[in-house]
């Protein structure tokens, strides 16, 4: 993927491309359309209608994807069910932060998903994004060794770092003007829960078989967690 070539959609803000180097114009698959930008005015234009394009995506995915170049050094890539496929993306998953051995980080995005949900989820890769670079200096080969469920405390750093990516969401969010709260909340229950159960739990019943004790949770339980972002 050449993300030079690479832009975002002057209607939709999703994953639209430059047709070459030299070209002005840039197709967005997601509207259907193909607009050209015109240096004079600072515009895109509709090749089809010649008028100037109106954005239709909202200001807060417009802060936080300007938030995710500028301030994190990320590139958000929106894809579609194919592409999905092709980055591995499980059932039910809408969103993933990647990085590289370079430091180089991007942020994938189910691009069919709606707007409200998408801002959540980006916000919460942005979270990622934040950790990895404020935390982790944009240290990959650290970043992915602390997450490594094999090793003995990989359970506890998924789950401090998913909660973690959830309290600079709610940052970032906040920033950005953001008003659906019970929607957030309710995807941030859903996220932490689902950790609870996929990793936590079963890291819980192997060290107590192998023990004879609980481990100890360096981390809070998710009511609590979800009380703390209020």
């Amino acid at each position: 993927m050449e993300l030079q070539h690479f832009g975002y959609c002057p209607q939709c803000l999703k994953t639209a491309y430059w047709q070459s180097d030299e070209t002005k114009e840039m197709t967005c698959e997601w509207c259907d359309r193909t607009f050209v930008y015109d240096g004079e005015i600072d515009k895109f234009m509709d090749t089809d209608t010649n008028e100037i394009v109106k954005r239709k995506a909202s200001d807060e995915m417009d802060r936080l994807l300007d938030i995710a170049l500028n301030r994190y050094d990320t590139h958000v890539i929106h894809l579609n069910r194919e592409q999905q496929q092709k980055a591995g993306f499980e059932e039910g998953q809408r969103g993933a932060f990647v990085t590289k051995e370079n430091g180089q980080s991007l942020i994938l995005l189910d691009g069919s998903s709606d707007e409200n949900d998408r801002i959540i989820i980006l916000s919460h890769e942005l979270g990622h994004a934040a950790n990895f670079q404020n935390d982790y200096k944009r240290d990959h080969k650290t970043w992915l060794n602390h997450v490594d469920l094999n090793r003995f405390n990989g359970a506890h750093s998924v789950m401090l770092r998913e909660q973690s990516a959830w309290r600079y969401a709610h940052q970032l969010l906040k920033e950005v003007s953001f008003s659906n709260w019970n929607n957030f909340f309710s995807m941030v229950s859903y996220n932490i829960g689902s950790y609870y159960e996929t990793v936590w739990k079963p890291y819980r019943a192997w060290f107590f078989k192998e023990y004879d004790q609980k481990p100890v949770q360096y981390f809070p339980d998710k009511e609590e967690f979800l009380k703390s972002l209020v």
